[in-house]
């Protein structure tokens, strides 16, 4: 595992509020993992699992897609 961010990292960097990157975790919408209690998430599995639903992802490991379509 490469880096390892926490629900509020994660949020930030995909833009999101923390309570629905927490909802898409427990649906099994994105990929997480339970470490204790708390979720953390590999930002190399997050952006494949972003180019798999959106296309091609950016530096910042923001969608392209997702973002022109905005």
């Amino acid at each position: 595992m490469d880096d390892l961010l926490t629900v509020k990292e994660m949020a930030q960097k995909l833009k999101l509020s923390s309570q629905t990157l927490y909802k898409m975790v427990r649906q099994g919408e994105i990929p997480g993992v339970k470490v204790g209690n708390q979720w953390r998430f590999d930002t190399a599995q997050v952006q494949t699992w972003l180019v798999e639903k959106n296309g091609t992802v950016a530096a910042n490991g923001t969608s392209e897609t997702a973002k022109a379509a905005s």
